[in-house]
């Protein structure tokens, strides 16, 4: 009994050592096509990979400057920056049914990019469509106009999503006016207040040629690809200097509870939020794997009060939100911020066991292959936005995060300030904002 019993123990100990093994050989066999490499006169890098791509050819020129740099009174000014490069929707059309391929402008906290894909023979005129509209884009009173209006319209919408009014206030809370507790999309009065000017003013600080990266990705001669790039991105001026990314640090979080009226919901929805990880922090992978575990944890208790957590991490900074639902029938509107006060930290509540090994096995798997299906040309040029070594150097981080990088994470941040927004049903505030304010209830 006790030989089966010892070799039972040892061939659960060995199969857990393999699975352990076959994580960390995955994660150091992670590898990616190396591009060639050129940089212009101007210090445009150009990066080409020559490889199938279902017929395509995929272009992606990214502004290592993205809406942190927003001037504090005129936030949205450079998703405007963005929107003005390409302000027609013919030519997005022009793009879908002419070159079969899509023409988008992705704007964040970090970047402002292009992506552009056409059909493999096209590469030549989407380099002619981009380098005209970043090299010398138009920029007057009607076409800011313009673009205004379509922003507004875009936040008439967001300001009626309670997820998104809920997580800006909760990042205002945490970090107050320090760029990414601003709205990266603006405000109302933030969007109507900015100038052809100011986007002139930021076109001239980040539009440039040293502040960029130029991607082509295809079934595409690399000679001829380099030429085309050299030949209409050349006279791409740069800057005379660099705008350092360098902010006044947030205060302490504002950690008060006041209900927000939300209209046209009859649950109150909670958003807790706590500092991060950024994406140059040596822990960037070790939250990541935490991310995968937590979401784990809430699928299998079911639990709808912690149904969504996510991380955003960006140059400077990261946030983790998390987000419960409570039935408007077990509050009582009569108590001060409709007992909303007496709700628990909510990560530490997901946070207070310890990472098991299995945990960590399927959420580093998780994290592995999605780091494998990424596109080498979102790893490379990540790696210029967030001034990474190297596409090695960040693999073998993520090679390296061990249970015991995850559970030190995790303690951390179940100790950190947190801070709650409460949407409730607009009926319920309106009672509450009744209550005699004297009143000690």
């Amino acid at each position: 009994m006790m030989n089966i019993q010892q070799t039972f123990k040892r061939s659960i100990f060995l199969t857990l050592a393999i699975s352990a093994l076959a994580i960390f050989s995955f994660a150091q066999n992670i590898s990616f096509d190396e591009p060639r490499e050129e940089k212009l006169l101007n210090e445009l890098k150009v990066l080409i990979w020559k490889q199938p791509n279902d017929g395509k050819v995929s272009v992606k020129l990214r502004i290592h400057s993205g809406a942190a740099f927003d001037p504090k009174d005129k936030m949205g000014t450079m998703v405007l920056l963005g929107d003005i490069l390409f302000p027609e929707e013919g030519l997005k059309t022009f793009f879908e049914e002419d070159l079969e391929g899509k023409l988008e402008i992705e704007t964040t906290y970090d970047y402002i990019q292009i992506n552009a894909t056409a059909k493999q023979d096209e590469l030549l005129s989407v380099l002619e469509t981009i380098a005209p509209a970043v090299i010398n884009p138009e920029i007057n009173k009607e076409l800011t106009s313009k673009v205004k209006l379509k922003q507004l319209e875009k936040l008439k919408t967001l300001d009626k999503n309670s997820a998104y009014v809920a997580d800006r206030a909760a990042a205002k809370k945490l970090l107050g006016d320090f760029p990414y507790g601003r709205p990266l999309e603006g405000t109302m009065e933030s969007v109507a207040g900015i100038d052809f000017a100011d986007i002139i003013l930021a076109r001239q600080r980040f539009l440039t040629s040293d502040n960029a990266t130029l991607t082509i990705t295809g079934d595409v001669r690399s000679n001829f690809a380099y030429r085309a790039a050299r030949r209409l991105f050349g006279g791409w001026t740069k800057s005379n200097e660099k705008v350092p990314s360098s902010f006044r640090l947030p205060g302490k979080p504002d950690t008060s509870v006041a209900p927000i009226p939300n209209e046209g919901n009859n649950k109150i929805d909670l958003v807790h939020a706590i500092n991060g990880v950024s994406r140059r922090d040596g822990d960037y992978f070790s939250s990541r794997i935490l991310e995968k575990i937590l979401v784990n944890r809430t699928k299998e208790d079911g639990d709808t009060a912690a149904s969504a957590i996510r991380q955003d991490s960006h140059l400077l900074k990261g946030i983790y939100f998390m987000k419960a639902q409570l039935e408007l029938e077990g509050v009582n509107p009569s108590q001060e911020n409709l007992g909303i006060g007496n709700v628990g930290n909510l990560f530490k509540l997901v946070l207070k066991n310890k990472i098991s090994s299995d945990e960590f096995r399927t959420a580093k798997s998780a994290v592995v292959r999605e780091t494998a299906g990424k596109a080498a040309a979102d790893i490379w040029l990540d790696i210029d936005t967030y001034r990474l070594r190297s596409v090695k150097d960040e693999m073998k981080r993520l090679s390296s995060v061990s249970i015991k990088d995850i559970q030190t994470l995790a303690d951390k941040l179940a100790n950190e300030p947190h801070v709650a927004v409460v949407m409730v049903p607009a009926k319920t505030v309106s009672i509450d904002q009744d209550r005699n304010p004297d009143d000690p209830k």
